[in-house]
């Protein structure tokens, strides 16, 4: 791993840093590390971006459902089946036999 030197950090950050490092049970430079991790990833901008170019580079049909779709999908089956696992209960004119 490579060493880094940060110089001249402003006392207030570097207490920000300090509490949440110590809220989330790290040590200093694991929270520092940690923050630089976050900073470097993709904004889902950015993945959506790299991700057109991937479909567009592999000649992936541009009819062929995207990931988001396919989770959308997942998700309204699994919704269905619970709704159709679900007992339903009368209502009042359903138990009485009302009109």
């Amino acid at each position: 791993m490579t060493d880094f030197l940060l110089r001249d950090l402003p006392e207030e950050l570097v207490n920000k840093l300090k509490a949440r490092a110590e809220r989330n049970g790290r040590s200093l430079q694991a929270e520092i590390r940690e923050t630089l991790r976050d900073s470097t990833r993709l904004s889902w901008d950015e993945w959506a971006t790299q991700a057109g170019a991937l479909r567009a580079r592999t000649g992936a049909d541009a009819d062929a459902p995207t990931a988001a779709d396919m989770i959308s999908d997942a998700h309204r089956e699994r919704d269905d089946a619970i709704d159709a696992a679900t007992p339903r209960h009368p209502t009042g004119a359903e138990r009485t036999g009302a009109p």
